[in-house]
This record gives C-alpha cells, structure tokens and sequence, in this order.
C-alpha cells in the first residue's frame, strides 16, 4: 500500500510559548513510536506508516491536544483505496457512537433553557411517537439521565446504517425498526444496570425534535457545532452535495483480510444522535476543549459549569452523561469512541493538564491501530500512562517468574516447618 507523507497543519496559536521545531519533533517522535498493546522489552516503537501498511488502514487523520489547544492535526494515507487522494486535517470521516457526545451536549442546553429536565419520565415530552410501557415501566421511568448515561434499560446497541443512495427512514420509523434493527423498547427496569444503548439515543433524537419543532441535524448546528466553530462538521445525512469530495470513503476487512472500499463509499445514518457525525479530528478536538474550558469555569461556554459537571458525574460503570469519565485529579479523562461500517474514531482528553488526542480512520479494523497513535502520543507527552503497553517476557521471562516464585513459596514452606517443629519450652 503506498502511504503519502503526512500533510500538516499547525495552528498559530501554539506557537506564542513553543517554537516550530518543538512541535515537530514531538509530532516525528509520536510517528516513529507506536507500540502495541503487548511489547517485547526493550521495544522502542514502529513507524506510522509501516503500522497502517499492516493493519490494512488506508487512511488516518490525528489532532493532538497540548497545554489546552490543538498543536497540531495531521493526516496520512489516502481517502479511497488504490485511486483516492490524499488525507488532510481537513478530511470528513464518520464519527460514528462520538455522536452521542455531542447530543448530550444538545439536550443539556435545552435543559438550561427550561425545555428539559434530565429526570422527568420522557413520555412528557414525546408528541410523534409513544415508547410503549411494560412491567419494567411500572415502578422505574425512562428518563434523560438514564438515556444518555445508558442506564434507561434500552434495547439495541447500535446501527449500522443504509446503503448510500437509499431511502433514509425518518426517527419514528427508525423507533419502529424502520433502520434495520430491532423494533426499540424497554428490556429491563430503568435505573437498574448499564446497558450501552444506541436504541436509547434515538428516543432523544426524536424527543428533541419534538421539543424544539427542528429537524434533529439543524439543531445541532445551531446550538452546538457552530457556537464551537465545528465549521467542517455536520449531522446532515445524507452528506450534502458540496461535502462529499472532502469526504473519505470507508473501509471493511473481508474473511481473507482484504481490504474492499464500501459500496457507495459510505453507508448514511438516520440514527443521527447515534452515529450520524461526519466530522474532522480538529473539529472534535474544539468540542473536547469546549467541554474543559466550561468545566474549569475558563469561559462561558455553550452550556454552564453545571451542566459540564453534569456530563462529567459518573452515574454507572464508569459512564457519566454521554461519554465515559475515568480517574481523578490529573489523571482524570474523559472521551469517546466510534465504530460505524468503514470508519473508525476515538478521542480521550485530560481535562486538567489540558493533554489529549483524537484519532480517527477510514477502516473498520483499524482500532488496534488507533490505540497505538494514542499510546504514542501518551509517551511523547508525558500522560499518567492510562494506556501503556504490557510488556510480554518471552518463553524466558515466565520460566525465571516460575522459578522465582517457586523459590519463594519453597522457603515459606521451610520457614513454616521449623516454626511448627521447634523444640517446646519447659513449662
């Protein structure tokens, strides 16, 4: 696979405090230092492009967060594979379930407005469609808090999307499995466990559309993508017309792994909260910045303080309202993954130091690569090492373990048997 060489794009405004030539080691040090999850010792890392080459990814877009902004976004490889062009920082990918993030955002604005409360039964606010209630509704409501921390007790993980050029269902037709999925329904009794549910986020689509009277893409645009200056971003499905030659094409591994381009080059999303976000690494990198600066009380952002607390309050299993929060202090991270047929994407940011990354590919086995940009980045940058390799020891290494500890336990077992075979003293 031939790989072009990375097209660049620095933002000026890293360059007050740091000089072009540190931005671009860190940038070479971080292309020549991925590792996989399991490490020989003394491994010291592989090149980005020998990585894509085998992994079969054709193309790979990355911002890296430094200190609070972006300091630079690059891409690699080529939009199509075999006659496509080249990635740029400016390439449209899938942002698939990252979606989800943005439309919590949405909903908690209309929660601030006074159109919402996170913890009123949702069937107060749904006019076109009615979710049907059972023995799991009698005691227990389905709420927006539950919804968007995927503990409202929904059916159906996620959606895969409909061939390019295909009618698209509308969000009541998609409730009814009108997307090729599984009519959506309570399964369990809301409140009672976590259950990742993109069948939940399309009952906030259409809730939000119900509540505001705007088609759920127009929405977003207007009360998330361009307050945050997402300019190469949109919800539209499908692609509009004058977006599409920006647009990557995805990706799927076949049984021999081969890689085949999707037909039609993508596959279109009604399931817009869910999955439907064509979006850039930079672009996104704006909305994990938008979060920090209103949670750090920075800046008035798009939400409050409040609400940014809000998504960032874990509710269950690790998950606060639309994305998972782990650690604390400077350790704590917050962020997203994505998957949808050919593409996939991942961001993570840590708030307080300002650190982050987000990566995203136009292959849907391209996962375990994205991973290894992001524990390239991790080292270049010094993180709390949330994501470093495990280091595999190699025949050798588990036998000298064996024997090490064989030799533990045989002078405990010495030491035990002395103890219980000493001489009694005299009484």
């Amino acid at each position: 696979m031939r790989l072009p060489l990375a097209i660049l794009v620095l933002f000026p405004a890293t360059l007050q405090a740091q000089s072009l030539d540190s931005i671009a080691i860190r940038r070479q040090a971080v292309e020549s230092s991925l590792l996989p999850q399991v490490v020989s010792p003394g491994e010291s890392g592989f090149d980005l492009a020998e990585r894509m080459a085998e992994h079969r990814v054709p193309g790979l877009s990355i911002a890296v967060i430094h200190d609070g902004v972006v300091e630079w976004a690059a891409g690699y490889g080529t939009t199509r594979l075999w006659d496509g062009d080249s990635i740029r920082a400016t390439t449209l990918f899938q942002a698939a379930s990252v979606s989800k993030s943005l439309t919590t955002m949405a909903v908690l604005r209309q929660v601030e407005e006074g159109v919402l409360d996170l913890d009123q039964g949702v069937g107060e606010y749904l006019r076109s469609w009615t979710l049907p209630n059972g023995a799991q509704t009698a005691e227990e409501r389905v709420t927006l808090r539950r919804l968007l921390s995927h503990t409202a007790g929904i059916n159906v993980h996620g959606f895969g999307g409909v061939t390019r050029g295909g009618r698209l269902a509308t969000s009541a037709e998609v409730l009814e499995g009108g997307a090729g999925t599984q009519a959506i329904r309570v399964e369990s009794t809301p409140g009672q466990q976590f259950r990742y549910s993109g069948g939940g986020y399309q009952i906030v689509q259409l809730l939000l559309e119900d509540v505001t009277g705007e088609p759920f893409a127009q929405l977003l645009r207007r009360t998330i993508l361009d307050p945050l200056a997402m300019e190469r971003s949109t919800f539209e499905q499908p692609l509009p017309e004058e977006l599409v030659p920006y647009a990557a094409s995805g990706h799927q591994r076949s049984a021999d792994r081969a890689v085949d381009t999707i037909p039609g080059g993508w596959h279109e999303h009604p399931a817009q909260a869910a999955a439907g976000l064509w979006t850039t690494p930079s672009d996104l990198a704006q909305f994990a910045l938008g979060i920090r600066s209103t949670w750090l009380g920075e800046s008035d952002g798009i939400v409050g303080r409040e609400s940014a607390g809000e998504m960032l309050t874990v509710v269950e299993n690790g998950w606060g309202l639309g994305l998972p929060v782990s650690g604390t202090g400077e350790s704590l991270s917050i962020g997203h993954g994505g998957n949808n047929p050919g593409f996939a994407a991942f961001w993570v940011l840590y708030p307080v130091t300002g650190d982050g990354v987000v990566v995203m590919a136009n292959s849907t086995a391209s996962g375990d690569l994205i991973m290894e940009v992001v524990r390239a980045v991790e080292r270049v940058y010094g993180w709390p090492g949330d994501y470093a390799p495990k280091e595999d020891m190699g025949v050798e290494g588990w036998l000298l373990r064996i024997v090490l500890w064989f030799g533990v336990l045989w002078l405990a077992g010495v030491a035990a048997w002395k103890w219980y075979t000493r001489p009694s003293l005299p009484s």
